[in-house]
């Protein structure tokens, strides 16, 4: 986290770009994804089993159109974004940099997957659930992509920001990713005891991390990544950019995602940053 050890005391941002690119409107970021104004909408069971219904039927269009031979083949990455169930955007000019920070797959790959995520985000927890295991299975394991998941903690959730500290802080201990699985399994997060409960369960070091979260600079660690993201174009959970990293770890070649996507655009996505 280079940029965050220079920038740190004066909050500034590592986040180089041109242009900012909006590809959702509020309307269907609310079915698709957290907002920091979402708490406003009740967030019932019903909408919830229409998202799953909509991600369902994203997935049997992809079959479609693969049975139709209809296939992605333009170089040019805005011409996909464009293509590609309308949710994608380019982002030219665009760097993120991810030194410092924990990911899954192999390292060796180039191809990267960011999520700016809310661990009290409902629909966070759908792709975590629902999507997540997939990626898993056909980019990480395969070495097509690596993975990083970045606090992107919202204000209407109360315990979002102590969370994402939290988990900086298993990363310390080296158990960040058991600790990202653990918040998203549990019901509620209803204060710091039930944090320090997880950290006891993965058997980490209690009274380390304990004043780890503890640490006022940590929560303002949270929120440097935060304007970040922000600043990168994140306007709600989860949101998803795709890219090539380099040596110094500096993502670039970006495409935004914004609310929860079916498995497909990952695949398809990545087949396309392969060439």
């Amino acid at each position: 986290m280079r940029w965050l050890q220079k920038k740190l005391n004066q909050r500034g941002l590592k986040v180089h770009k041109t242009r900012h690119y909006i590809s959702f409107g509020f309307a269907l970021s609310m079915l698709f994804g957290c907002t920091d104004d979402s708490n406003k909408v009740s967030m019932d069971g019903n909408l919830i089993e229409l998202r799953k219904e909509i991600l369902a039927t994203n997935e049997r269009l992809s079959e479609l159109e693969q049975r139709l031979a209809v296939n992605i083949v333009s170089p040019n990455q805005s011409a996909v974004a464009s293509q590609l169930h309308n949710v994608a955007s380019a982002k030219p000019g665009l760097n993120i940099d991810l030194s410092g920070y924990p990911f899954k797959g192999d390292p060796s790959t180039r191809i990267v997957i960011i999520e700016a995520t809310d661990y009290q985000c409902a629909y966070c927890k759908l792709h975590k659930a629902d999507v997540f295991p997939g990626i898993q299975q056909q980019l990480l394991e395969t070495g097509v992509a690596r993975y990083y998941a970045l606090g992107f903690p919202l204000s209407g959730h109360g315990m979002a920001r102590q969370s994402v500290a939290a988990a900086n802080c298993a990363h310390y201990q080296g158990q960040f990713w058991n600790f990202n699985d653990e918040l998203f399994s549990v019901d509620k997060i209803a204060n710091e005891l039930d944090l320090i409960d997880i950290s006891v369960r993965l058997g980490m070091e209690p009274l380390a991390f304990k004043s780890c979260l503890m640490e006022s600079d940590e929560i303002l660690k949270v929120d440097v990544l935060k304007d970040m993201l922000t600043e990168a174009g994140v306007k709600g959970t989860p949101t998803f950019f795709l890219g090539k990293i380099d040596n110094s770890d500096v993502v670039s070649e970006i495409i935004m995602f914004s609310g929860a996507q079916p498995l497909d655009v990952f695949l398809r996505y990545t087949e396309t940053l392969k060439k």
